[in-house]
This record gives C-alpha cells, structure tokens and sequence, in this order.
C-alpha cells in the first residue's frame, strides 16, 4: 500500500480498527471510520464521499 500511496484507511464503525490501525502504522497513514448504516443515509452518503474526496486528495 506504501508503495502505491495509499495513506489513507477506511473503516466500517462496527468492526475492529486494530488491524486497520496497524495497518496505518506500517504505511504512516490515517484511519477514516464510516458508518454506512447510519440513520441519516442520505446525509451520511454526503460525508463519507467527502471523506473519500479528502483522502483521494491527499488531505
């Protein structure tokens, strides 16, 4: 994942973030948590695609 830039992990709310944690350890990136089964999907739909913006971005 180093090798092709990847510097950002994302993550669903309801599993464990150890592994992804290690993982963004080992690459020096950052974890991102979503929640695809949030109430609001619409809304929620919003800020996970803004999310993936800034991490595409390299934000």
């Amino acid at each position: 994942a180093k090798e092709q830039g990847v510097s950002t992990i994302f993550i669903q709310r309801e599993f464990d973030a150890n592994t992804a944690r290690t993982a963004a350890a080992d690459i020096g990136g950052r974890i991102v948590v979503i929640d695809p089964l949030h109430e609001e999907w619409l809304d929620n739909m919003y800020q996970i695609s803004d999310q993936l913006r800034e991490a595409l971005n390299g934000n």
